[in-house]
């Protein structure tokens, strides 16, 4: 239908400003000379180049060494006029004929600006550009680039003939009384990848925990994306290693444990110091001290995204997770043991053997093991004495899989899932960490989706808060293939940034949430477009290839 009512009027419309047309075309060869056109590469339906046909409005006046002269040495006061009534637009109606555009839509822009949409903005890109659109009727070139494209993301999402007809009028109304342009040549608006980068470079971004393999991929993703913000890292360890990567952090600090006195007078002066506009607070030690430090003062030191206390609290230690999901079915059979006084009848009688075992605080890879008998438990509780407490858990056989939840104040806004094929544990691991996936594969299962949905539900009604912040599941199947949560993380994971190689990038998403830009945050399950994995060797960054593509360098197939 919308088709059908493009061709229609773009005909006629052509038949009707033909005289008007022809006249342009003749004044533009008396003051500009040929060419009467002026063509250029456009993004069309799903971000495909078309050559976009406009009336030409500049001189082709160079410089001495054969470059084109800034717009505004090139502007003449016919262009200025064809351009601020929009007559220059009047030759897009071929376009419109020949399929490339429609009579409404988003204004298609240039090919340069592809790499700087957010996911939300690329949303654009699913309707044919226009050559009037929502953003044009409400405000044109007198808004900025974000209102101008939240405005292109809401005409995508709302799009209707009756809407489309709105707009054909108000533009008629709006170019009558030349509204809404605020076309300069002196200070005309600034192309879209500068607006981005000048964004990007106010930014002062604090990371703490930088030794960990997530906060360093935090750090990573964001040189990606924000080349031009300056990255502040802090740890406790003199010996992280994100200090001495180079090119990693801007500025660097040791700082003391969390939650002392001191630790809070030094981020207090670094937080000064730096003018640090955003924080990602990675250590769990340091998220519950966060959690707690607003719970008492009513605000952070500085912006961060971090779940309410009541969420850390129930979380963090696996075996208060455990109590407060026992009466579900979401969770393994589980037991706590004190490794002083443990209770080995209690483990073999309620979980049996074999067991899966590993410390209620820390790392889920922490003094982690299987365990086929009882000899064994007690030599494990022996090898690890320094740990007070553990889990022990009914061992599942089935696959490893994990999913990450984003939820902004109390709203579900995305989540996605992956399945940790081949798994490298800590006690295997320099670094102490489990998440060392040494083999993953990106999966849309809305199973475990649904499921991890439904768990959040159960978790926010039990604590009574809405749920906020960044949430990692880690789960495994049962032999009959029932999911079950073996621990749910409250904050980012290492594969956070291999996930936004691929299109789910929550790293990007916080910082938009922190910066007042919630509103291009794209919302809904995430599914991915490929078949990619990703392949890591303990404590280096993962390699991201299709799995198709596995096994091709070798000559394998």
């Amino acid at each position: 239908m919308k088709r059908l009512f493009d061709i229609i009027l773009s005909v006629l419309c052509l038949i009707i400003l033909s005289p008007i047309m022809i006249l342009i075309g003749g004044l533009i060869v008396l003051v500009l000379g040929h060419p009467i056109f002026f063509t250029q590469l456009r993004p069309g339906l799903e971000g495909e180049p078309f050559s976009i046909i406009k009336f030409r409005t500049m001189t082709n006046e160079k410089d001495e060494r054969g470059n084109l002269l800034p717009n505004r040495d090139r502007m003449t006061p016919l262009g200025s006029f064809l351009r601020s009534t929009s007559l220059d637009e009047l030759p897009e109606l071929i376009n419109v004929l020949k399929g490339d555009m429609s009579l409404v839509g988003p204004r298609p822009l240039l090919m340069d600006y592809l790499p700087f949409f957010t996911k939300n903005q690329h949303k654009r890109h699913k309707v044919r550009p226009g050559i009037t659109g929502w953003s044009q009727v409400n405000g044109r070139n007198s808004i900025n680039w974000d209102k101008k494209l939240n405005l292109d993301v809401w005409y995508v999402e709302n799009q209707s003939l009756v809407l489309d007809i709105k707009i054909l009028l108000l533009t008629i109304a709006k170019v009558i009384k030349r509204e809404g342009i605020n076309y300069n040549e002196q200070t005309p608006m600034p192309r879209f990848d500068e607006f981005v980068k000048k964004k990007a470079k106010k930014l002062n971004i604090l990371i703490t925990g930088i030794g960990g393999p997530t906060p360093r991929s935090i750090a990573l993703r964001l040189r990606d994306l924000y080349p031009k913000a300056k990255l502040i890292g802090v740890d406790s360890n003199p010996k992280a290693l994100g200090f001495y990567m180079n090119g990693l952090l801007d500025h660097s600090s040791v700082v003391p444990k969390a939650g002392c006195d001191q630790y809070w007078n030094a981020l207090t002066d670094i937080i000064e110091a730096e003018s640090i506009d955003i924080a990602f607070i990675q250590p769990e030690k340091e998220v519950m001290a966060w959690g707690s430090y607003y719970k008492e003062h009513g605000k952070y030191l500085s912006p961060v995204l971090i779940p309410p206390i009541e969420y850390a609290e129930s979380l963090i230690n696996k075996a208060v997770m455990a109590e407060l999901l026992v009466d579900t079915d979401y969770i393994p059979k589980t037991v706590s043991i004190n490794s002083e006084h443990p209770d080995f009848d209690l483990v073999s009688r309620y979980i049996g053997y074999p067991c899966w075992i590993r410390a209620s605080e820390g790392s889920g890879g922490l003094g982690s093991l299987k365990l086929n008998r009882e000899e064994e438990l007690k030599a494990w509780l022996f090898i690890h004495s320094n740990i007070k407490e553990f889990t022990v858990s009914e061992f599942l056989t089935g696959r490893h899989l994990a999913n990450q939840m984003l939820y902004l104040d109390g709203e579900l806004m995305k989540n996605a899932g992956l399945h940790c094929a081949e798994y490298v544990m800590a006690d295997i691991a320099p670094s102490k960490v489990t998440g060392n996936t040494s083999y993953g594969r990106f999966i849309n299962e809305d199973k475990l989706l649904d499921f991890c949905e439904e768990v959040m539900e159960v978790i926010a009604d039990k604590i009574g808060v809405p749920p906020h912040g960044v949430f990692s599941f880690d789960l495994k199947e049962d032999q009959k293939g029932n999911l079950k949560i073996t621990e749910i993380n409250v904050r980012h994971m290492a594969y956070s940034g291999i996930m936004a190689k691929v299109g789910f990038d929550l790293i990007d998403d916080t910082v938009k949430y922190l910066t007042g830009n919630k509103v291009n945050i794209g919302k809904g399950r995430f599914h991915y477009e490929s078949d990619y994995i990703f392949l890591r060797d303990v404590d280096i960054e993962p390699v991201l290839i299709r799995e198709s593509d596995l096994f091709k360098n070798n000559g394998m197939s």
